[in-house]
């Protein structure tokens, strides 16, 4: 007996994922149905095997005992989820802000945030007030601002050796500037009008009401699921990587109160996951596992986590490149999402 499963739902392998990416992939590419398979994993197979042996009198009740069957699969606690349901990880992945029996994000946010990301979209906000700011010829903000804004971040970050204002001299020379304006417009904080950038009423009124506690929620929120994390740091762009931000933020709850090295969250990750290491390839220089480790603590820890105040990185020799980063959570984390 082979059981239908809706290419939407959650593979009953466990893995978190659509089924159609998942194992619906692997027997569409052999031409067998999900009951001949072999490439399943143990416990699907297991389950298809007992299915196979009840007698169902009508197709009714063997899709029901099907059915039953799946959802206990995807309701059991997984160690490579690090205590999550396969049904809770699809949640994680593909409603990360619409899953209320499983986490909150509280809005506005009940303590004041801190990091660059906020601190950066603070100032653009005092900066546009009323009246906006004019628009460069490339659709950037203008150079004087930008410069503005390091300045303040660096004084607020009390950096004395970073990269010097004056030498900056557009919005893209300042990366995570550019990221967080183009988050802004995204999440509907910031629009462009006639040739300047306004806040729109949203962000008007979040800040008004509720400061940098205001802004924050929608930034991050915007920030994770609107902006392409992948456009510009030369990896592949594996947006499932992206879509495990979510994750990254349940492993630091659980495991970020001590330093950890960023392989110990990659690893984790590619456990839960493991056809994301599918897009990364050997080199002279690196395997694809760290290739991947790599890529994931550039995007979601060096790029997201940290800005957001989230976590913080130790000291490192920077002429190292080989030797892990270590990290460990901050108190804000708590404060940004409660899961339940």
């Amino acid at each position: 007996m082979s059981e239908k499963i809706g290419r939407n739902d959650p593979c009953p392998c466990g893995s978190g994922l659509k089924y159609k990416r998942c194992c619906g992939s692997q027997s569409s590419q052999t031409g067998g149905t999900i009951g001949q398979s072999s490439n399943l994993p143990p416990n699907v197979q297991a389950m298809l095997d007992g299915l196979k042996q009840q007698p169902f009198e009508r197709i009714e009740d063997a899709q029901a005992a099907a059915n039953d069957a799946i959802s206990a699969l995807n309701a059991n606690p997984m160690d490579d989820f690090a205590g999550l349901s396969p049904g809770q990880m699809h949640h994680v992945l593909y409603r990360p802000f619409d899953s209320p029996d499983l986490l909150v994000w509280p809005d506005p946010l009940g303590v004041m945030p801190s990091g660059e990301a906020i601190e950066l979209a603070t100032g653009l906000a005092e900066a546009l007030g009323r009246e906006g700011v004019k628009r460069t010829a490339k659709d950037n903000l203008p150079r004087q601002l930008c410069r503005e804004l390091m300045a303040r971040w660096q004084n607020i970050a009390d950096d004395d050796v970073g990269f010097d204002p004056g030498r900056l001299h557009s919005e893209l020379d300042y990366g995570l500037l550019h990221r967080v304006r183009l988050a802004m417009e995204l999440g509907g904080l910031i629009r462009k009008y006639k040739g300047r950038f306004l806040l729109t009423r949203s962000g008007s009124d979040r800040f008004e009401r509720h400061g940098p506690a205001g802004l924050y929620p929608a930034l991050l929120q915007s920030y994770a699921s609107r902006l392409n994390w992948g456009y510009d740091d030369g990896f592949p762009e594996v947006p499932m990587l992206q879509h495990s931000f979510l994750f990254t933020l349940h492993l630091l709850q659980q495991f970020g109160a001590v330093w950890r090295p960023t392989t110990f969250y990659a690893e984790a990750v590619l456990r839960a996951f493991p056809p994301l290491i599918r897009d990364f390839v050997d080199d002279h220089y690196f395997t694809a596992e760290e290739t991947f480790g790599r890529a994931y603590a550039l995007r979601t820890l060096a790029r997201f986590a940290a800005p957001f105040g989230l976590i913080e990185f130790n000291s490192f020799d920077p002429d190292d490149y080989r030797s892990p980063r270590q990290v460990r959570r901050l108190p804000l984390l708590a404060e940004v999402v409660q899961f339940r």
